[in-house]
């Protein structure tokens, strides 16, 4: 089991922990690196006035922290860049400035020395290192990995436009008289480091690297009046971020660097994720261990621990709440993961640590506007889906209403989208002066006039252009609003040709073929672009409702006015969104409806089991097919029918959808959702 505890703390300027043992877990420090125009003349003196304007880094601390004494002379640096190099400049007191070491790519620790590490914020292992001493001889060098992993080490890698410049206060190797010290100024070209970005250039204002600087200063003698390492004593590590023992190589424990060109201070947070990246560098390090260990006690076939209470790790807690590992053995060694703050981090045996960001299950519902209701009762409603977690409200009305909705909830954290019924146009004024734009089904019978179903079902045909333009100016008012998410589409489709199996007893129909009076999109127009196109007429066709070239082309007539749609949302920076039917091929067969087809930002089917007299496993088969065919195009919100789902049968629904594939459930309607309803929801919020 783990063994001890770690309870980590969230502090306003950075992360303070507390623990027992063995192990405190050390947090990185920060370098804001600022962009200079001026021209760099690289001579170890910090002249250009960008330097006067660059803070200093904290003095540097001995490589192991508190557990040893505070550096006996002082150590500081500084950073600037432009496009083409990085620029260190660095300051160290030193009473006895010396080298010896002349030819490039010697180990220069053997001197006292200025060292750099870099490595590219990546779940890459490579990193370059960086070594000068007071003659200004250099030894620039790739790791493929560090020490612990087996490295390789790149020896003869070179920063060709490397630059160096040295300036000692007071004369280099004379023993006779004490110095001040040295400094050294460093342009390290961006021609080199773009090299570890696996040959990218880096972005106009560079992501993140991490950082480290060392500064190696060993005790001396003199013999035969020259300097010499004294023999028999260690040399001192002074380092700007510590590394808890005398290893320079732990990228994870190095500084990060961010760029910024002094515009703007949109910086990289990292400190939000940096808990869980050092506790699973600490089971790294642990597995590291327990496998060489193995080794020195002659284990047969040495290797990684096969469970975390092997490791005898401790726990840690952040802000009170425990962060959960899971190991994983594979044929290569293992996996770490966690999550955290919506995040997955996953660490395997090579060290390489990677991110990625889970995107959060997303509860949301229709909501039927209601321009009678106060404000008082809106924000009411609002706070109670809010209060549950839903984050997602598909609100009707127009843009005016809209825009009021929008204010009411601006400071909420919700997201309002524009519910627009988009086909079918019940009570539109401007629309019913057009008796030409109505959709025509198989017996001639125009929409406005013949009401297949319900009195309210008057359908638009995409194949008129008039009708096309009304639409679009409809949907135009909407993405002009405001603050709204998206434009969310309705009755985007032709007429039900094919009702639920358990609505047609309700209009006294038993539907096993299409019958004509429902199958529609024989808008004149339609048929004579048909004709024209294959130089068929449907209408004279024995069976059209059998023809797929037939049906192909009325789907296409509403996949193009959908992308026109979206390209107008698009247009006025607001996404585009769906409801639909249930799936795919369920779609095209039922209402001529070709959503995966379309350029859309997110789906949602809606999956209402009971229309067609199936069980909550259809949610999740429902759910498939459309995840399946989207292919990673757009997510999909599983639609759910509240009036035929207890609290009970709710939780099983939505834990269908997310096994479906589902990104999001979407709550057939928001004033269907009772206290127990919406405490279902509450906890698989938490979940």
């Amino acid at each position: 089991m783990f063994k001890r505890f770690i309870f980590f703390v969230a502090a306003l300027h950075g992360i303070t922990a507390f623990g027992q043992d063995l192990f405190e877990p050390i947090i990185p420090r920060e370098y804001v690196c600022v962009k200079t125009s001026e021209t760099m003349k690289i001579d170890g003196l910090a002249d250009e006035a960008c330097w006067s304007r660059a803070v200093w880094t904290d003095l540097f601390q001995d490589i192991e922290g508190d557990a040893k004494p505070k550096p006996y002379y002082d150590t500081r640096a500084k950073i600037v860049w432009d496009d083409d190099f990085i620029y260190f400049f660095a300051e160290m007191e030193e009473e006895h400035v010396w080298a010896d070491i002349e030819k490039r790519d010697q180990v220069i620790f053997y001197n006292n020395d200025f060292e750099i590490f870099l490595k590219p914020y990546t779940n890459a292992t490579h990193y370059c290192e960086l070594e000068v001493n007071a003659l200004g001889t250099a030894w620039d060098l790739l790791l493929m990995n560090a020490y612990r992993a087996g490295g390789p080490i790149v020896n003869d890698w070179n920063m060709d436009e490397l630059q160096i410049g040295v300036n000692v206060d007071g004369k280099l190797n004379h023993w006779k008289k004490k110095d001040k010290g040295w400094s050294v100024e460093i342009a390290v070209p961006w021609s080199s480091l773009d090299e570890l970005l696996y040959g990218k250039k880096h972005k106009q204002i560079p992501d993140p690297w991490r950082l480290n600087f060392s500064r190696v200063q060993w005790e001396h003698d003199i013999v035969n009046k020259q300097y010499q390492r004294k023999k028999f004593t260690d040399e001192h590590n002074w380092v700007w971020c510590q590394q808890s023992a005398i290893d320079m190589h732990r990228p994870e424990h190095w500084g990060y660097l961010l760029f910024t060109d002094g515009t703007k201070e949109d910086l990289y947070q990292w400190r939000d994720l940096e808990a869980a990246r050092q506790y699973l560098f600490y089971i790294y390090r642990e597995q590291k261990h327990y496998r060489k260990q193995q080794y020195i006690n002659k284990v047969a076939n040495p290797s990684y621990a096969s469970s975390l209470e092997a490791l005898e790790l401790q726990q840690w807690f952040v802000d009170g709440e425990e962060l959960i590992p899971q190991l994983t053995n594979t044929h290569f060694g293992f996996e770490v993961s966690l999550v955290w703050k919506g995040v997955e981090l996953t660490i395997n045996e090579s060290g390489e640590l990677m991110e990625e960001e889970i995107e959060p299950f997303v509860f949301a519902a229709w909501v039927h506007g209601n321009k009678k209701k106060s404000d008082e009762e809106w924000l009411a409603d609002f706070r109670r889906a809010k209060e549950a977690g839903i984050t997602d409200l598909f609100i009707g009305g127009g843009a005016d209403e809209l825009r009021r909705y929008v204010e009411l909830t601006k400071d909420m954290g919700l997201n309002i989208h524009g519910w627009v019924w988009t086909l079918n146009r019940p009570g539109d004024s401007i629309a019913r002066q057009h008796p030409e734009w109505y959709a025509v089904n198989r017996k001639g019978q125009n929409s406005l006039e013949y009401n297949a179903y319900v009195g309210y079902y008057q359908w638009l045909s995409p194949f008129s252009e008039g009708a096309r333009e009304h639409i679009k100016n409809n949907i135009r008012a909407i993405a002009e609003v405001e603050g709204l998410k998206s434009v969310h589409l309705d009755y985007v489709r032709y007429c039900d040709v094919i009702l639920g199996k358990a609505l047609q007893p309700k209009y006294n129909l038993k539907q096993t073929t299409e019958m004509p009076e429902y199958d529609y999109g024989y808008h004149p127009i339609a048929i004579e672009a048909y004709k024209a196109q294959t130089g068929f007429n449907p209408m004279e066709m024995e069976h059209p409702e059998l023809s797929t070239e037939w049906r192909q082309f009325r789907l296409n007539a509403v996949t193009s006015l959908v992308n026109e749609l979206a390209d107008i949302a698009h247009a006025h920076d607001k996404d585009i969104s769906a409801a639909v039917f249930p799936f795919p091929e369920m779609s095209r067969s039922m209402v001529r409806q070709d959503w995966s087809s379309w350029n859309l930002d997110i789906a949602l089917p809606m999956i209402y089991h009971n229309f067609y007299e199936e069980n909550l496993n259809w949610i999740q088969f429902a759910t498939e097919q459309g995840v399946n065919e989207l292919d990673g195009r757009f997510p999909l919100y599983s639609g759910l029918y509240l009036p035929a789902l207890s609290p009970a049968e709710l939780g099983e629904a939505i834990e269908k959808a997310r096994a479906g594939g589902a990104k999001g459930v979407c709550f057939f309607e928001l004033k269907g959702l009772s206290e127990e309803h919406l405490e279902v929801i509450r906890a698989n919020v938490r979940d």
